[in-house]
């Protein structure tokens, strides 16, 4: 799932059904081979997706993972509450009767929780910052995965992002292809930051 169309609550699918407008009606289901047991479903009978089921997970961020809707919930609140120590994590995580959560399992979840903030800070900032009489700070970074969570950095993406020190308005901005040859990184300041005198 891509980062920027991620959601708690699925609003595409809506509360009706797209082949009748029927109102759908909210099941728990107790089957064992079903991972979310929240789903939605039809209920007319002349339907033609009337014996289809829905999972409330479709088109969330929880649709591609295999952690049950409350441990991620339980991941996203440690990540908001600057919790980053992994063996904290994995109490916290751990379930009545679960094993531990892995340390590749959390690390990933967490690029992936750094990752949709970036989206949205991305998103945010289409605005100039800056101005005449103001200083804009700008630095460059690399958002990436590091091998086994020991080596350099070997995957991810390069970021120029800025700070105006006095509105404190930022900015972030993907480089191109990951270039920062001087032309790109100029390129992106002068489409974010507003020329002062």
């Amino acid at each position: 799932m891509s980062v920027n169309r991620v959601s708690i609550v699925n609003s595409s699918c809506g509360t009706s059904c797209g082949s009748c407008n029927e109102t759908f009606t909210y099941l728990v289901l107790r089957w064992i081979y079903v991972s979310t047991v929240a789903q939605m479903r039809c209920t007319k009978s002349k339907c033609t997706k009337h014996s289809w089921y829905f999972s409330l997970r479709d088109g969330t961020l929880f649709e591609s993972s295999n952690l049950s809707i409350e441990k991620v919930l339980i991941l996203a609140n440690l990540f908001i509450s600057k919790i980053t120590s992994y063996q904290q994590i994995q109490e916290q995580c751990q379930l009545s009767g679960e094993t531990k959560m892995s340390s590749e399992t959390i690390s990933d979840w967490l690029s992936y929780f750094r990752e949709i903030c970036l989206e949205i800070v991305t998103q945010k900032t289409s605005k100039l910052i800056g101005g005449p009489g103001l200083t804009v700070e700008n630095d460059e970074s690399k958002f990436g995965k590091r091998k086994y969570n020991k080596e350099r950095l070997v995957e991810g993406q390069w970021v120029v992002g800025g700070i105006c020190r006095e509105t404190k308005e930022v900015f972030l901005a993907p480089c191109p292809e990951n270039h920062r040859d001087t032309a790109t990184l100029l390129t992106i300041i002068n489409n974010h930051v507003q020329i002062g005198l």
